[in-house]
């Protein structure tokens, strides 16, 4: 029989699940006001790469004019860079959620390294199946019957920008890899709470690693449908005149449906927790863990 509820060890377990919240708050404030700059310099040069961003063209094809431009604002070419990478590839407060995760790389990456080596024949076996075999082109074929949309190539605005000559730890490269980040840890959470829901296994490690063989066949799907859609294709509506990139179509999709199963898992789990007198302080670290783990 479900005993009653420690209201005091919950409020503590929503403390620690809220903590990435509240970090993160201040350091995307800090991020967009003192990294990025609010002030009219840096909304001029932003305004000038709005401007080409409007017209359908590739920033890096301005790049002259935009250092000119940077120049004579007395913006920072550094600066300037960062903050078209944040009109190209913004960073959302999800973003920020991770931000801890950079101070216990070195472990985490030791810890999920048996992942990456699971992970490498699933990717291949799933590349095979999606790419070879051709199951996505054909996927894509019945898109364009099902929904009345065209699927044409168009070169994405930010082609070129992330450098290859750039140094490794450029703020802009930093910017430009990360943006995708939140959409793999995500997964990692959802999947390690769907484990954790439907089987309500004793032993913690085997739900470590069922959740993980869950995730890498997620993670490969979701990654390879990913990389071979986000190339400079983007969904052609000839009925509304609207141009739609893949990739943002593809996170239209994702997005509500991880968000809100995440949200939904998690009150359901961390409810279930405190009504069978489990521990849900305990709880939220695991998921804590679990969210900067798949991080890395």
């Amino acid at each position: 029989m479900a005993s009653t509820l420690d209201i005091g060890n919950l409020l503590w377990a929503i403390g620690i699940l809220a903590l990435p919240v509240l970090l993160a708050l201040p350091a995307k404030l800090l991020y967009q006001t003192v990294i990025l700059g609010v002030g009219p310099a840096e909304r001029n040069y932003r305004s000038t790469v709005q401007k080409i961003l409007d017209s359908g063209m590739q920033v890096e094809h301005f790049r002259e004019v935009l250092d000119e431009e940077s120049r004579r604002l007395g913006i920072k070419a550094s600066k300037a860079k960062l903050n078209e990478t944040d009109m190209l590839y913004p960073l959302t407060i999800t973003h920020f959620l991770l931000v801890p995760m950079i101070f216990i790389l070195p472990v985490v990456a030791i810890a999920t390294l048996p992942i990456i080596i699971l992970g490498i024949p699933v990717l291949y076996l799933l590349e095979v199946l999606l790419i070879r075999r051709k199951l996505l082109i054909n996927a894509i074929k019945l898109l364009e019957t099902w929904f009345g949309k065209q699927i044409i190539h168009v070169p994405d605005a930010g082609n070129d920008h992330c450098s290859n000559d750039a140094k490794v730890l450029d703020a802009s490269n930093i910017a430009v890899h990360f943006h995708k980040v939140p959409r793999v840890v995500f997964l990692g959470l959802f999947s390690w709470l769907i484990i954790h829901w439907t089987l309500r296994l004793d032993s913690l490690i085997a739900e470590f690693i069922l959740a993980g063989l869950f995730y890498v066949l997620l993670l490969g799907i979701v990654g390879i449908v990913a990389t071979a859609l986000e190339s400079n294709l983007v969904l052609v509506d000839p009925a509304r005149g609207r141009i739609i990139p893949i990739a943002d179509w593809l996170d239209s999709m994702l997005t509500p449906i991880v968000g809100v199963g995440l949200l939904f898992l998690l009150g359901r789990d961390l409810m279930t927790e405190a009504r069978d007198d489990g521990n849900t302080i305990l709880f939220s670290a695991t998921v804590l863990m679990v969210l900067y783990c798949a991080t890395a």
